[in-house]
């Protein structure tokens, strides 16, 4: 069996990717606005959102130890990237509704996916960190600074998200935002 990464290049994290729907429904925007933030399951404390992108990132692997220290072998990293948007649950009746909803979804789709690639991103950093690591230590003293390490880069990957959110307004910077004036 070839390894993994040995003939097709560098070690791929074991993807799930899936977008999951809310309904919206309304023949105007306003409506449409209005039905998104009730029915909206993405609520905190900061308030209601439109769209969301929930990256889980896990890595297994193993140690073994050699005569010249510890060696990470068999390493496997898992995204699971769930994207939750809402979706039209009726036909919409004017053009200029139905342009902005299409202008407005393309543009949250958009940065949600920016998310979803920010994990991919972290994920394969992961992995390609724990692919071939050796050190010259016992695997006893490296296991809970690995584990550190790794915790550390998914926690950076929070950080970027919480920035992509904060210099783009949620994405309404990038045109995630529905104008309301639009019957």
């Amino acid at each position: 069996m070839i390894g993994q990464g040995a003939a097709f290049g560098s070690p791929q994290p074991i993807v799930k990717f899936d977008i999951v729907y809310y309904p919206a429904e309304g023949k105007t925007i306003p409506e449409i606005h209005d039905s998104m933030f009730r029915n909206s399951p993405i609520r905190s404390a900061r308030g209601t959102y439109g769209g969301l992108t929930t990256n889980t990132i896990a890595a297994n692997y193993d140690l073994m130890q050699t005569s010249k220290g510890c060696e990470v072998r068999n390493p496997v990293v898992k995204l699971k990237s769930i994207v939750t948007l809402p979706k039209l649950t009726e036909e919409v009746r004017s053009v200029g509704t139905a342009r902005e909803w299409e202008r407005f979804i393309g543009a949250l789709r958009a940065h949600e996916l920016m998310h979803a690639r920010n994990g991919h991103a972290i994920a394969k950093t992961v992995l390609s960190r724990l692919y071939n690591f050796k050190s010259g230590q016992s695997c006893g003293a490296i296991k809970a600074n690995l584990d550190h390490a790794i915790s550390t880069l998914i926690n950076n990957m929070n950080e970027f998200d919480r920035h992509l959110d904060r210099d783009t307004s949620h994405g309404a910077t990038q045109g995630a935002m529905l104008n309301l004036h639009i019957r």
